[in-house]
């Protein structure tokens, strides 16, 4: 790729086309729809990618944003989780009150049942 000076000078934009080879083992995505969602799909242990040498602004951001929105996915799973175990923790202190007053009622019932009995 050839720049000329006064494009460097005046940070001019200059277009150029990179090529890489992609490896696609084990996957059933015909080539050219892997390399379309290359960016937009999280890695897998069978689909490898060989970034370029040097790597565009563009490249590096579309990686920023990929990375970003999967730790987005993760934290959002982590959130739900949490929240799930937190409804079922109180659903377990509901269910444990619960028993307790039905206990404490039943005491006070046979309490006062002794009592009656002994009065009479």
């Amino acid at each position: 790729m050839q720049v000329t000076l006064e494009d460097m000078y005046n940070g001019n934009d200059v277009s150029m086309s990179i090529k890489r080879r992609v490896v696609c083992r084990q996957r059933k995505v015909p080539l050219s729809l892997s390399l379309s969602l290359s960016l937009s799909l999280p890695p897998s242990p069978f689909h490898t990618f060989l970034p370029p040498k040097n790597p565009s602004p563009a490249y590096v951001s579309q990686l920023i944003l990929t990375c970003t929105l999967m730790m987005q996915s993760i934290i959002g799973t982590i959130i739900t989780i949490t929240i799930v175990i937190i409804i079922i923790i109180i659903i377990i202190t509901i269910i444990i009150i619960i028993i307790i007053m039905i206990i404490t009622i039943i005491i006070i019932i046979s309490i006062r049942r002794k009592y009656s009995t002994v009065e009479a």
